[in-house]
């Protein structure tokens, strides 16, 4: 757009606040125009990083190495950090640094996806172009990936849904639609939009306390949703759990005012002081097992008469092949088959910090780590009744966490809900 003044000022308006622009300003007289002065106009948020760069290690190909610039413009402050998305198919994993490099796990026989965006105190800005990590002995390349990435984050109550590319360029899907709803029980905030047209970003502004899902769908030509991101979001530490809501009932556990860690070799187990109200429940916590056989979640879970635990462990297991497992425990014993399992995601870093929601809901149950779904039983009884066990279905109302063997792991700000 062209603007002509006869003042030192002007105002531009209809300008994208999410998004930058160069504003070159010409003097002109009689004689003709100056050289033009430059000048980038910009959001408080900041810039695009540019040249993102993407390597195989020679030795360990399932390591890449990046490295990218920083943005040109920096918004109202200096970047804070750097967030780097990335995945296996699609982008679904992020890694927080503090400079411009990073290394992260892509299995090396498969495609992965990377971009990255800088952060100030004013939030995060948009996404670079992704770029796309063929297999041992290939370039990286820029990427046009079959489902649009989605990116659900809060500050506050304000929670930004925000794809990777314009809705209806470069998709499947001419349309997507966002969803807010709670992710236990029906009543409280719902709202439902429709993006479009060109449209990147939408922002909820006002959700109030509570735990939500934030699911995204895409709309093809044909009508038909597909579910292409589902996030657990918390707003305003609901359901945070403090130190008097744990209690150690076997081994040893440190519980601090917004943590549980478990550093002693051998069984060790914390569930809540209190029963919940329902056996249904979402659980949040950063968990990062440091090394070792692994951790448990216990849901549903609880003691009987003679202090025997009974229930189930959600278990996050790297030695029994790398997977994700429900185990079925009943008068202090677990059935030596688990009732559910599913391996780790290829190139996951085992050991690493990972944000964990654990939701069971009904008969089913489901898990996400660093956002990304990596567990799903769609019913519980199913999957016990096909068990050699005959353990009968819990109905305990204690949650809690679980680790065994010489595995130190700790799990901070748990929430509950």
């Amino acid at each position: 757009a062209d603007l002509t003044t006869v003042t030192p000022s002007v105002a531009i308006s209809a300008i994208d606040p999410t998004r930058q622009y160069i504003a070159r300003i010409w003097a002109v007289n009689d004689f003709g125009q100056s050289a033009p002065a430059s000048i980038l106009l910009g959001s408080d948020k900041p810039g695009l990083p540019t040249a993102l760069v993407a390597t195989r290690d020679t030795k360990s190909p399932s390591v890449v190495h990046l490295s990218w610039r920083s943005p040109a413009h920096l918004g109202s402050g200096p970047v804070t950090r750097y967030e780097v998305v990335y995945g296996i198919g699609r982008l679904s994993r992020t890694m927080v640094v503090a400079v411009n490099s990073a290394d992260i796990a892509l299995d090396a026989a498969r495609i992965g996806y990377i971009a990255v965006r800088a952060c100030n105190t004013a939030g995060c800005g948009v996404i670079s172009t992704v770029t796309k990590m063929l297999a041992t002995g290939a370039a990286a390349q820029p990427a046009v990936t079959a489902n649009p990435f989605v990116l659900v984050s809060n500050i506050g109550a304000t929670v930004t849904v925000e794809t990777r590319g314009l809705i209806g360029a470069g998709s499947p899907y001419p349309r997507l639609v966002f969803r807010v709803f709670p992710t236990m029980g029906n009543a409280g905030y719902t709202d439902t939009q429709i993006g479009q047209n060109g449209a990147r970003i939408l922002t909820y502004r006002t959700v109030p306390k509570g735990t939500y899902t934030v699911a995204v769908s895409g709309l093809p030509t044909t009508g038909t949703e597909v579910e292409v991101a589902r996030k657990v979001i918390v707003i305003g530490a609901d359901g945070q759990l403090a130190a008097a809501d744990w209690k150690v009932i076997r081994g040893s556990a440190l519980i601090g005012a917004s943590s549980v860690s478990m550093q002693v070799a051998g069984e060790n187990r914390v569930l809540t002081a209190k029963p919940l109200q329902t056996p249904d429940m979402v659980l949040t916590t950063t968990a990062t097992l440091q090394s070792g056989a692994g951790y448990g979640i216990w849901f549903r879970s609880g003691l009987d008469a003679v202090s025997r635990i009974y229930g189930y462990s959600f278990q996050y297991d790297p030695l029994y092949g790398n997977a994700f497992i429900i185990r079925h425990w009943y008068q202090g014993a677990e059935c030596g088959t688990p009732i559910a399992k599913k391996a780790f995601p290829a190139g996951w870093a085992i050991n690493a910090k990972h944000q964990l929601v654990v939701v069971a809901k009904g008969d089913t149950m489901w898990a996400s780590m660093d956002g990304q779904e990596v567990f799903r039983v769609n019913s519980l009884a199913a999957a016990a009744k096909a068990s050699s066990c005959g353990f009968p279905l819990p109905q305990g109302m204690h949650i809690g966490f679980r680790t065994w063997g010489a595995s130190p792991a700790t799990f901070v700000g748990t929430t509950l809900s």
